[in-house]
């Protein structure tokens, strides 16, 4: 659940497209499906992300 600063946070952000090569969709691709089969807390995901 988003608390309600930083669902006003993520309202004003601005959205940014982003470009990947091939070997960084793949990452993205199998952190997905990671996530879709067992679950990934949102600090593991920011921190594999970078954020």
């Amino acid at each position: 659940m988003v608390s309600p600063s930083d669902e006003a946070a993520l309202q004003d952000a601005p959205i940014e497209e982003m470009e990947f090569d091939a070997a960084e969709t793949k990452e993205l691709d199998k952190l997905a499906e990671e996530t879709r089969k067992g679950g990934i807390s949102w600090e593991d995901l920011k921190a594999e992300l970078g954020l």
